[in-house]
């Protein structure tokens, strides 16, 4: 393919397209892997062509724009990144795209018309980073609302030197609200939604640094989740975007601690267990296998149930199955451990009771009338 044949091409589409303002118009002839329009610097079009791109004019200002994969690191591939793949589809697009503009009808517009080593034109004078001009012309990547693209600079007057720049945000106002400082344990798992609002009602990407290892963010939902691996300190930030280029962050401590206790097993020697490994308030405590994990590690002090650092607590009297929650002293999560191995409530003198006779693992513990029977014995603390 050939200037005549491209510059035909261009005139065609824009006859299709019914474009009438065609000096401000910006057809780009992208052609497919394989294809070599003439002189293209590719091994696979003879190896003999010297241009990655260039622009020019019909009716209308146009790009031949070629497959620029196919030349590898000729045209830019891995120029800015080490994994830049793509590298050189960003400069090389964006280089034509300038020169377009600024010089939309070659020689009609602004060139160096004394530079007779690059060409003249805005990209051209700064093209692959300093190669015409020194090493100190600037090219790195750029950050946009859509991703971030490697791009090279473009020549300014004012500076008499090749300048590049990131827009600066214009974006909405993005606030993230703090969860405050967190305390869990090592061991069990957990789900922490984080909010953000977007001033103009934007939807919000999430990313975090400094989360307990185990635990990932959801970049749709912001929502914090899994297993807690690792007892350390963390300081955590989580940042939210939006499409507009707003953006907003919360920093707070996240301190994981080491599991600690022993089992309390119950009837045929299966463990009082937090189901799931869930410590999540309100989450129910069954009887299950015994395992080792760290939700069957139970501590008797200050006449409270611990395991993950929340307490066992009744959630409604007689018959009402028992969960986790946060311990304050309360009647309702104070326990007597008697002798015959009972564990009696404070608040109603029930006891904890296996209403399965631990024939289904799984089954969650409930309150009953005490009676001395095999399914409410409990020892190991």
């Amino acid at each position: 393919m050939d200037q005549t044949q491209l510059a035909a091409e261009a005139d065609a589409f824009t006859s299709a397209h019914g474009i009438t303002d065609t000096a401000d118009a910006q057809i780009v002839i992208a052609t497919q892997s394989g294809t070599c329009p003439q002189g293209f610097y590719a091994s696979i079009c003879g190896g003999t062509g010297n241009y990655c791109a260039w622009h020019s004019s019909s009716n209308e200002p146009y790009t031949n724009l070629p497959y620029i994969l196919d030349s590898g690191t000729g045209c830019g591939e891995d120029f800015i990144n080490a994994n830049g793949t793509y590298d050189g589809v960003t400069m090389v697009g964006g280089h034509e795209y300038a020169e377009t503009i600024t010089d939309p009808f070659p020689v009609s517009g602004w060139y160096d018309g004394s530079d007779s080593v690059s060409g003249g034109e805005i990209a051209d004078k700064c093209a692959w980073a300093g190669e015409n001009w020194g090493d100190s012309d600037p090219a790195g990547n750029v950050t946009l609302s859509t991703g971030s693209f490697a791009m090279q600079s473009l020549w300014s007057n004012a500076k008499s030197g090749c300048v590049m720049s990131t827009p600066q945000s214009t974006g909405d106002t993005v606030t993230v609200t703090s969860p405050g400082n967190r305390k869990n344990v090592a061991g069990g798992k957990y789900s922490l939604a984080i909010k953000g609002t977007s001033s103009g009602g934007h939807p919000l990407t999430w990313s975090a640094t400094g989360l307990p290892a185990g635990m990932t963010i959801s970049a749709s939902t912001g929502v914090i989740s899994g297993k807690f691996s690792t007892a350390a300190a963390y300081t955590t930030k989580v940042t939210a975007k939006d499409t507009t280029g707003g953006s907003g962050s919360a920093t707070f401590t996240w301190t994981v601690s080491a599991a600690v206790g022993t089992p309390i097993k119950g009837f045929n020697s299966r463990c009082l267990d937090d189901a799931g490994l869930w410590e999540t308030l309100g989450n129910p405590v069954d009887l299950y296998t015994c395992n080792g994990t760290a939700a069957q590690k139970w501590s008797y002090s200050s006449s409270e149930l611990h395991v993950f650092g929340l307490c066992l607590s009744d959630t409604g009297g007689s018959g009402s199955k028992v969960s986790i929650t946060n311990c304050k002293g309360a009647a309702t999560e104070t326990w007597t451990h008697r002798s015959n191995g009972e564990y009696v409530l404070k608040s109603n003198g029930l006891c904890l009771t296996d209403p399965g006779s631990s024939k289904t693992a799984g089954t969650v513990q409930q309150l009953a009338a005490c009676k001395d029977t095999a399914n409410q014995k409990w020892s190991g603390t």
